[in-house]
């Protein structure tokens, strides 16, 4: 298949997942072309070499978009459709887990104690966060950090996201697309976190 034709391929794919999860997550129907990784896929599959990226400038659309490019040369077009789908649903999970764990990472980051399970970790950590942090979490996590840290909602997707939406993923699937993508970006230089299961069914970094 020629790059014309992997292109096609990604497009399809993500055109299909994104209004697929978006529905199954209960959210307003997003229309593809409003999608910021369906978005930066198109970018990319234009660029003529994705090797030659500096990857300390790119954010998690990024960074996922040219994993999405490469594994669209090697799956077959049912696999991929399934790979997209995985990778869209994954990505609205790290916008929800994303800025929570960053700030907890950072020195004297406020504390969410006390607020109710089911409060959005998004919205809970707004809360009790600084102006600034406010400022940032206004943005989509994954358009906007660089995505050393997206192996790190591997425990939320599989344990949490995808037992709280239907949305006609297959856990050992996810699994699977999930330890398959986070090795590709250590790999290639994305991140510098190594994924691995461990018995209990989450991931151990």
């Amino acid at each position: 298949m020629g790059r014309k034709g992997e292109t096609k391929k990604v497009v399809e794919a993500f055109s299909t997942a994104v209004t697929s999860v978006f529905t199954s997550l209960g959210s307003p129907l997003q229309c593809p072309e409003e999608n910021a990784l369906y978005k930066t896929l198109k970018a990319l599959s234009d660029l003529p070499d994705l090797s030659q990226r500096a990857r300390k400038e790119t954010n998690c659309d990024e960074a996922m978009a040219a994993y999405c490019i490469a594994a669209a040369k090697l799956a077959s077009p049912a696999y991929f459709h399934t790979l997209a789908k995985i990778v869209v649903a994954y990505r609205e999970c790290v916008n929800r887990y994303g800025w929570k764990k960053l700030f907890e990472e950072s020195p004297g980051h406020a504390t969410t104690e006390g607020r109710k399970d089911s409060d959005s970790p998004r919205v809970s950590t707004c809360f009790s966060s600084s102006v600034e942090q406010q400022v940032k979490m206004r943005s989509e996590y994954c358009a906007t950090v660089d995505p050393d840290r997206l192996p790190e909602v591997a425990n939320e997707f599989v344990l949490l996201f995808l037992k709280e939406y239907d949305l006609g993923i297959v856990e050992s699937d996810a699994i699977s697309v999930l330890i398959n993508m986070c090795d590709w970006l250590y790999s290639n230089g994305y991140t510098q976190t190594q994924m691995r299961p461990i018995k209990s069914g989450g991931y151990a970094r």
